[in-house]
């Protein structure tokens, strides 16, 4: 899960949970609630926070919004921020941390939110077929290039992923070696697209990209969602509901 954050106070938070739902200010002159990611939250802190008492970050969970999410830099800062556009329903904030300032005024990143600004999952496995991989996973699951490499001590790869989010795929091949298929049918990713409009297009993006619709090893996998098979064996899951404990 990719947590998002907003800076209001502990007031205006309480306030909320009375009545049901959060609503900031900029939500009636603007359009949207302002967030920003983990990476991002020092930059308006400083800049329009500084020494301000009481504050509290709220940690949200974007797969729960009811309101539309959309990422956009409405300020030309060279980033895209998180916009809420909506009243923020309450069950997607998944708790708030504590944000007092500095002795002279500035911010730092909470210890608690530390871990999730700095830790990246690498999920990396053997291909014999670079290209190909490469090109269904940006196709299918629409992942960017975020770097590569060729012949380093005999290892070609590519790393593919999305910008904003503390994962990435890891696709290697050593030349001069085959590695084969996938041991097993039940090696798996999943992903969680609650969106059934965001669903079906995947999965349409996924078939038009080259992946085989499949039976899932695990029928649990087949009640709310589609498994499909990438060139090597490999399966990826997309499933259609909001990732839970």
């Amino acid at each position: 899960m990719t947590t998002i954050l907003h800076i209001t106070t502990e007031k205006d938070w309480q306030t909320a949970v009375v009545a049901g739902e959060y609503r900031a200010d900029s939500l009636e002159n603007e359009g949207f609630i302002h967030c920003s990611t983990v990476e991002q939250v020092l930059m308006p802190a400083n800049q329009m926070f500084a020494g301000q008492p009481n504050l509290i970050l709220l940690t949200i969970d974007p797969t729960k919004l009811t309101a539309r999410l959309v990422y956009e830099d409405c300020y030309e800062t060279g980033y895209q921020f998180p916009h809420i556009y909506g009243p923020l329903n309450l069950d997607a904030v998944t708790g708030f941390v504590e944000f007092p300032p500095n002795p002279d005024g500035t911010f730092s990143l909470p210890a608690e939110l530390e871990m999730r600004k700095t830790a990246v999952m690498r999920v990396a496995r053997p291909t014999d077929n670079l290209a190909q991989i490469g090109k269904m996973y940006q196709e299918g699951l629409g992942f960017t290039v975020l770097g590569q490499f060729e012949n380093h001590q005999g290892f070609d790869g590519l790393i593919l992923g999305h910008p904003r989010y503390p994962y990435h795929l890891e696709f290697t091949h050593h030349r001069g070696t085959s590695v084969g298929r996938a041991p097993t049918p039940d090696n798996l990713l999943v992903f969680y697209l609650p969106s059934g409009t965001e669903w079906q297009a995947t999965c349409r993006a996924m078939e038009q990209a080259g992946f085989q619709l499949v039976a899932s090893y695990n029928p649990y996998w087949d009640d709310a969602g589609k498994t499909f098979e990438d060139v090597d064996g490999y399966r990826i899951v997309l499933q259609n509901r909001a990732w839970t404990a």
